[in-house]
């Protein structure tokens, strides 16, 4: 069995920008072989909280990333 590589998503910020990361997180996980890389979703929240790969909290709202 091969061994997967890992990749790491950082995600979102403070900023207006943030609504544009989480669609760019979603786009790359979507995009993703799984069956060769394992993500790590790192996101920030607009309140400045660091999350660790939660694409639940994240990427929830996938229609409407304002809301998360």
């Amino acid at each position: 069995m091969k061994v997967k590589e890992y990749i790491k998503v950082r995600m979102c910020s403070k900023s207006s920008e943030h609504e544009v990361s989480l669609q760019s997180a979603k786009n790359i996980m979507e995009a993703n072989n799984h069956d060769k890389y394992d993500v790590t979703l790192i996101g920030i929240d607009k309140k400045g909280n660091w999350h660790l790969n939660n694409n639940t909290y994240y990427l929830v709202n996938e229609r409407d990333p304002k809301l998360s």
